[in-house]
């Protein structure tokens, strides 16, 4: 239905459902602008109240490219450090390193070569994080390691933070973000495209 305009219908309708509304601006040769307003709500509960002073220094274990350097880009926007390398085995020589002071490892539930592996990162193990989707779950572990937490992709730049102010003040690093939050909620996913519509459906069921 490309152009009959059904999209910005099912949009307009989308948002009025929300309680908000959409709005367009169109000049002939030049193209259009939309816009839309929706109130929301502050959720006091997930509001954070803690400090992060110190400056953070993360260890990136990835193999794709493009997902790391988007990882990289969020970490650096916050001002703290961040290295990266392909590999178990790379990620291993860093972490042994004669200085290896990082906070959190972050580690790509992905890698194909961590699927059977035995704590291979060494012994000196700072908390360490999946960054996986939600059909990854227990499909890729390490041997041995309990991961402080694990974070859906895509990463935000927000469940970052929040990570690293709870580890900064000693508390659990588990917050809602890998929980059923969405129980008994009834959901509609509005996509025509296949794939997207598998990928939403995995991310949302995960969320219960």
């Amino acid at each position: 239905f490309g152009g009959t305009g059904l999209g910005l219908t099912i949009c307009q309708r989308l948002v009025e459902l929300m309680g908000g509304r959409i709005e367009v601006a169109s000049r002939q040769g030049e193209g259009s602008s939309f816009r839309f307003t929706i109130p929301f709500r502050v959720d006091d509960a997930h509001v954070n109240t803690g400090r992060f002073d110190r400056k953070g220094a993360f260890l990136l274990v990835s193999h794709l490219e493009g997902f790391s350097r988007g990882v990289r880009e969020l970490v650096e926007r916050q001002g703290w450090r961040i290295d990266h390398c392909r590999t178990i085995a790379e990620g291993h020589d860093l972490l042994a390193g004669e200085h290896p002071d990082y906070d959190l490892v972050l580690l790509d539930a992905g890698l194909p070569d961590l699927l059977g592996q035995s704590c291979p990162l060494g012994d000196r193990l700072p908390p360490l994080v999946y960054l996986e989707t939600p059909w990854q779950r227990e499909r890729h572990e390490l041997q041995g390691v309990t991961p402080a937490q694990r974070l859906f992709k895509p990463v935000t730049g927000r469940s970052l933070v929040e990570l690293a102010v709870m580890l900064a003040n000693g508390r659990s690093t588990r917050f809602p973000h890998a929980e059923r939050v969405l129980e008994g909620k009834r959901i509609l996913l509005v996509e025509d495209n296949a794939v997207n519509q598998l990928v939403g459906r995995k991310m949302l069921e995960a969320l219960g």
